[in-house]
């Protein structure tokens, strides 16, 4: 009887599984979930900012309609520099923005939104008149800065600088 066994070889067991590499399927799974992390980012930085301009709009449509109640046009020069400030600081970063005053900061201003910016006389006037016991501005004046003003948020950068 032992002549009509055949040669076979002992029992040959698999190698271990081991935790390296992945299986395709798990790295599906990990660039899906980078993927999915980058577009909610994404998502919320979009998101933001359309809160900012809407913000931004209802400041000044708010600023305005003070003025249009009072006509007081201190309180409206000093309302209008302070939204322009939160405005400039949310799209420029607080450590490029916060520092600037007078001239130097309506100049950077009007980087942001360059085709529609202030004119020389509305950064005089913006810059200084805030500051002054009376003003001594016509009504003109006052409706071409409101008119700049609203020219001047529509046409800002739908990204913030400072997320750049």
């Amino acid at each position: 009887m032992m002549e009509n066994q055949l040669p076979l070889r002992d029992i040959h067991l698999p190698d271990a599984i081991t935790w390296w590499p992945p299986a395709p399927g798990w790295w599906l799974l990990l660039v899906l979930t980078l993927l999915l992390l980058g577009l909610v980012y994404l998502s919320y930085k979009r998101l933001r900012q359309p809160l900012l301009n809407k913000s931004a709009r209802e400041g000044l449509t708010a600023i305005t309609g003070r003025y249009r109640q009072h006509a007081d046009k201190q309180l409206l020069l000093q309302d209008l520099s302070s939204l322009l400030r939160r405005i400039g600081i949310s799209y420029l970063g607080r450590h490029q923005a916060a520092g600037l005053t007078g001239d130097s900061w309506y100049r950077q201003l009007n980087q942001l939104a360059a085709d529609h910016g202030f004119s020389p006389a509305q950064i005089a006037l913006l810059s200084r008149a805030p500051y002054q016991a009376s003003p001594e501005l016509s009504d003109q004046d006052i409706e071409a800065l409101i008119q700049q003003s609203r020219h001047w948020l529509a046409a800002l950068p739908r990204r913030r600088l400072a997320d750049v």
